[in-house]
């Protein structure tokens, strides 16, 4: 891969511009599956879909920094991240197990017959 276009933020209405760029990849947020599949079915760049949030935080700070140099311009850049992926669930910790709670490689395999 040699060129990348970028788009922060949901970005499948900027498919057609990725491919009028004669891009190698594309990468941008929330693509929808059918744009998507028709975008790739007719020859269109490499997509690389990553979280909505991820795509926009990273360079928010710079543009505030470029923002106030401006006379009578505050920013705030937020740091909340808003977005709804990074919620995860693990297994407890072997220690944290019930005594009577099998480790994971330990259960028996249903077996059906």
């Amino acid at each position: 891969m040699r060129t990348l276009a970028v788009c922060g933020g949901a970005g499948d209405s900027f498919l057609a511009d990725a491919t009028a760029a004669g891009v190698d990849a594309y990468l941008t947020s929330d693509l929808r599956h059918h744009p998507a599949g028709e975008h790739l079915a007719t020859g269109g760049p490499a997509l690389l879909d990553a979280t909505h949030w991820a795509t926009e935080r990273p360079w928010l700070d710079d543009l505030a920094a470029l923002l106030r140099t401006a006379p009578g311009v505050d920013t705030l850049v937020s740091d909340l991240d808003t977005d709804p992926w990074t919620v995860h669930a693990a297994a407890p910790h072997p220690d944290e197990r019930t005594p009577d709670e099998p480790a994971a490689d330990d259960k028996e395999p249903d077996r059906e017959g």
